[in-house]
């Protein structure tokens, strides 16, 4: 009984004793790794202080990129290129390496017809009168530059596009501008959203560049008779330019002719 009793008590105190060695080891092996990643540490910051005393005090030390910006720079540096080289000469062509209307500036290509005097919708059915108001003031001695898109109806079952109906069957000494194609669009210089003789009449259509010698309110419509608007239906696009042009010199009268 006595021996048993010893022989228990000294298992218990070798489990006891690899028990705390266990522990020990585990203790040391921990210890171990943090001072590793400590002087790890230590060196990576001792060398990049070493790297921005060598570069200077404000110089960043420079990081390299990951693969995605990587990518994103070479793709940037080919769009760059060929953008460089888009309007140089082939090889062995002396002179410019661009055309001369590249070569002008931006504000020397915007002036060339300005910026857009008027820039409108213009409605088959004038919320008032006959005409639509499309500018205040138009200069003396100016070129207008009109260019319309879209379509509009001048009846309930007919529908024209800006340069007009060629084929209606109305007729045109009863439109407001007998010059020009029914269901068209039309202008004038001068006058009133509510006259139909007054100012000067001029057919614009899809494209036109009209020459204005007397300046005054522009105004923009459909061609089509004065009290048959009612039933028009639709609107355009219409953007309008201007540059100033030279005057015209006066046409003189030839000398009369003495009877003798």
């Amino acid at each position: 009984m006595g021996r048993s009793y010893a022989e228990g008590e000294q298992r218990g105190l070798l489990l006891d004793f690899a028990v705390r060695s266990r522990c020990i080891a585990a203790l040391l092996t921990v210890l171990f790794v943090a001072g590793c990643r400590q002087s790890d540490d230590l060196c990576g910051r001792r060398g990049l202080d070493r790297r921005r005393l060598s570069r200077g005090p404000e110089t960043p030390v420079p990081r390299r990129p990951s693969g995605c910006r990587r990518r994103v720079r070479s793709v940037l540096e080919i769009v760059r290129r060929r953008r460089r080289h888009a309007g140089r000469s082939p090889k062995g062509a002396r002179g410019s390496r661009r055309p001369a209307d590249l070569r002008r500036s931006r504000k020397e290509r915007a002036m060339t017809w300005g910026w857009p005097l008027a820039s409108l919708h213009v409605r088959a059915r004038p919320e008032s009168g006959l005409w639509t108001f499309a500018h205040v003031e138009v200069d003396d001695n100016v070129a207008l530059r009109i260019t319309a898109g879209g379509t509009w109806r001048y009846s309930d079952s007919c529908s024209a596009t800006p340069d007009g109906d060629q084929a209606s069957l109305l007729h045109r000494s009863f439109m407001l501008y007998g010059g020009a194609p029914v269901a068209a669009l039309i202008g004038k210089v001068g006058g009133s959203t509510a006259g139909w003789n007054d100012g000067v009449p001029f057919l614009a259509g899809s494209f036109a560049i009209v020459e204005v010698a007397h300046g005054g309110p522009l105004f923009l419509t459909i061609n089509d008779e004065y009290n048959g608007m009612a039933n028009n239906h639709g609107t355009l696009c219409v953007k309008v330019w201007s540059r100033p042009v030279a005057p015209r010199p006066a046409e003189s009268e030839p000398p009369a002719s003495t009877a003798k």
